[in-house]
């Protein structure tokens, strides 16, 4: 009879390994699909509600800050405009110089730090 408990003993850990397997290969499925589902962009998470006056206020305070940005452009491209117009009765310009309004524009994030201030000098 030792060997039937033996054998019985072995069938149930290998049993017990078996649905361990199961449960962490489900597991590791699911988290694949949540991780597929989030990458095509199918996800549905429940982010809740909140009230009407909270959205508003969220609503206004981005589209200040649009409005802002805007007129901050605006702004900018005058400023170029008139730099370009003043430039405009000289004949050529050094390329410091046409740089430097270029970057202007556009904005430093685009370049280094370091050719920023070689530029300026």
């Amino acid at each position: 009879n030792e060997g039937g408990s033996i054998h019985d003993r072995l069938h149930s850990m290998a049993r017990d390994k078996q649905l361990e397997g199961k449960k962490k290969r489900q597991q590791i499925k699911k988290v694949q699909d949540a991780r597929a589902a989030a990458r095509r962009g199918d996800t549905k998470k429940d982010h809740g509600k909140i009230p009407l006056s909270k959205a508003l206020n969220f609503y206004d305070r981005c589209m200040r800050n649009k409005v802002e940005k805007d007129l901050k452009i605006a702004k900018a491209n005058q400023e170029k405009t008139a730099k370009i117009r003043q430039m405009s009765g000289m004949k050529k310009i050094p390329i410091k110089q046409a740089s430097r309004l270029h970057y202007e524009s556009i904005g430093n994030h685009r370049r280094s730090r370091r050719e920023c201030q070689q530029t300026n000098e």
